[in-house]
């Protein structure tokens, strides 16, 4: 059961690491980590590989795969049966909006009363 529970935590602690990279603007990147049999961890380029070949290329009992794009973060794991995917979408990043432009319209209008509708108009 420690397995599991070490291949979850391990998800878990990735997810939160590149999410907080990602809101602190980090670079986007596509990375796998592989633990190999020994326990060897190495960092590898992920671009072009799905996450069970490259732990098969490796040699790697548990790999995972941290994708990290703007406004996503996405880890996904593998360790012989058991798999896993984390993902959420992040709040952008961008500079907020300015604050609305108020527009003041030309000459003033004068309201005219309620009482007075429907009334003629004096002559001036």
């Amino acid at each position: 059961m420690s397995v599991v529970s070490g291949f979850w935590t391990d998800a878990g602690h990735l997810f939160e690491v590149a999410a907080a990279a990602s809101t602190g603007g980090a670079e986007p990147c596509d990375l796998a980590i592989v633990i190999q049999p020994g326990g060897a961890i190495r960092m590898l380029d992920a671009s072009g590989w799905r996450l069970s070949a490259l732990a098969a290329h490796a040699g790697a009992d548990t790999a995972y795969r941290v994708t990290r794009q703007p406004g996503r973060v996405r880890v996904e794991g593998t360790s012989g049966a058991r798999s896993c995917l984390l993902e959420t979408a992040l709040p952008s990043l961008r500079a907020p909006l300015p604050p609305p432009r108020i527009f003041t319209p030309g000459p003033a209008l004068v309201p005219v009363p309620t009482a007075a509708v429907g009334l003629p108009r004096p002559r001036l």
